[in-house]
């Protein structure tokens, strides 16, 4: 089968870029001709995929608009003259495509984050909030009617957003969660990284290290979890963020020096060993506001990891609280974030308990599950489409 894939970035950093990476690599190494349409890629080197750079043009001044634009007209005319059994978009593009996957509804995120009730520090600001306006039609434009085949959601939450904001028939959403890879987040991270990367950050051997990952701060809710923290008072207890946000660090680092917990928290910035944090830390904490399916949790949980996150992270999806994770239904309660906290520290038979169920939880949402589902409807849709496709194999991987 000959398969094109449409994203921003392949690489293995971040959300939308990982699914891109893992599923495009998984699919050529079944004997599958792959083809990305991107503006950049990383850690693609021996992979049998093709990649089709996606230009475009300076536009100052625009920020996140600018890259909006030129992805939505660009990657539109870069795949033009191509033939392909599937075309299958990650993002925003003029192009009509076979399949689009729903990463996150804009939608809904506009919804949550301009709700003047959330904590200060938490909405949009009035330039974002204008920006999304101006935007709008573009970044619903894929999830009409008419310019697809079939849309994958990445959780239920999310086909109910498709349904209702955007008029998406629901005969044409399927659900197919993010997935993780199990030998790379593993518990055996633990024995390998912990100690290296606690001594990296002057961190002691008995001190309790609750873990966020994430780059878009506010939104995933680092200051939720900056004040929540603020009010675990256990001596030993300490806060690694890993993640970049250039717009946002400065605030959430003078938020951290005004309540006091500034020599408690570390700043790590972005890494490409992430894996190792969570080896190094002991339960991990994610009161996102707004997430289709997060990917994060899901490593923590492969890693070995208590995971406490909110039920708006896709998580209902997937988790079980008490079972397999903590949830939370409001992530703007700084009392009741903290609250889970002190309960994992203290609590050595939960943690346990978590620790494991997390990790079986996790074994059933590898990425090769993942990508066996979205082949299927890649043979669904090119089956409709003409008596033959491009001969593949596809049987289990």
């Amino acid at each position: 089968m000959k398969i094109a894939m449409v994203t921003y970035e392949c690489s293995r950093r971040g959300g939308v870029e990982r699914v891109v990476f893992e599923l495009s690599r998984r699919f050529a190494r079944r004997g599958h001709e792959v083809h990305v349409f991107a503006h950049q890629w990383f850690d693609m080197e021996g992979e049998a995929v093709q990649f089709h750079r996606v230009g475009g043009i300076p536009m100052p001044g625009l920020g996140l608009s600018s890259r909006i634009l030129n992805f939505f007209f660009f990657s539109g005319w870069a795949i033009r003259g191509h033939a392909f059994d599937i075309t299958h978009c990650h993002l925003y593009s003029h192009h009509r495509y076979d399949v689009v996957t729903c990463h996150g509804n804009p939608a809904g995120w506009a919804a949550v984050m301009l709700n003047g009730g959330r904590p200060t520090g938490t909405t949009l600001g009035h330039k974002a909030a204008v920006g999304y306006r101006l935007m709008r039609p573009l970044l619903l434009y894929n999830y009409l009617p008419h310019r697809h085949k079939r849309v994958i959601a990445l959780s239920e939450s999310i086909k109910e957003e498709l349904v209702n904001l955007c008029n998406t028939p629901e005969e044409r959403i399927v659900v197919i969660p993010n997935g993780v890879d199990p030998e790379e987040f593993h518990p055996d991270n633990r024995r390998r990284f912990r100690d290296a990367i606690r001594q990296r950050h002057a961190l002691q051997s008995d001190d309790f290290v609750f873990l966020f990952v994430g780059n878009a701060f506010r939104r995933k809710g680092l200051p939720l979890l900056l004040e929540a923290f603020a009010k675990v008072q256990e001596p030993t207890a300490r806060l690694l963020v890993v993640g970049r946000d250039d717009a946002n660090l400065p605030w959430c680092l003078d938020l951290a020096d005004r309540l006091g917990i500034r020599g408690r928290t570390v700043f790590v910035g972005p890494s490409e060993v992430v894996n190792q944090y969570y080896g190094a830390c002991d339960a991990f904490v994610f009161p996102t506001l707004y997430e289709a399916c997060a990917l994060v949790p899901l490593e923590a949980m492969a890693s070995g990891v208590p995971v406490l996150t909110t039920r708006l992270a896709g998580a209902r999806d997937v988790l079980t609280d008490g079972c397999d994770a903590l949830l939370f239904d409001d992530p703007t309660d700084s009392h009741l974030v903290a609250e889970h906290m002190r309960r994992i520290l203290r609590d050595t038979s939960l943690h346990e308990q978590l620790a494991v169920s997390g990790r079986t939880t996790a074994e059933r949402y590898s990425w090769d599950a993942v990508a066996e589902r979205t082949l299927a409807l890649y043979h669904e849709i090119a089956s409709a489409k003409a008596p033959h496709i491009s001969p593949a194999s596809t049987g289990a991987f």
